[in-house]
């Protein structure tokens, strides 16, 4: 489970910079930059933990691992249909040097 995590955040980390370039000043962009590429790394020390704890202790019958799949992958539906109905779409203006 602590890999597929990692697998899936570890595609996000290049959308972080990408999306801080488009959107924040030059001057504050190097401090926000530092703050995402520390966010990620914590949420998965974190998730980590959780999971360790969670599926090491508490929840520790297949039974209960299958059902974690599927409320994770029910997780997964809601959270990409929120973002794609609510979230408004993200476009970088171009200055152009002469």
């Amino acid at each position: 489970m602590g890999m597929l995590i990692d697998k899936i955040s570890r595609m996000f980390h290049s959308l972080y910079q990408a999306f801080e370039k488009i959107v924040y000043p030059g001057k504050k962009l190097e401090e926000i930059l530092a703050l995402h590429m520390q966010y990620p790394e914590m949420s998965q020390l974190v998730g980590f933990l959780v999971l360790v704890y969670l599926f090491g202790y508490v929840y520790t019958i297949p039974e209960h691992y299958r059902l974690a799949f599927i409320i994770f992958g029910a997780t997964s539906i809601f959270t990409i249909t929120y973002i794609l109905r609510f979230l408004s779409e993200i476009t970088a203006q171009r200055k152009d040097h002469i």
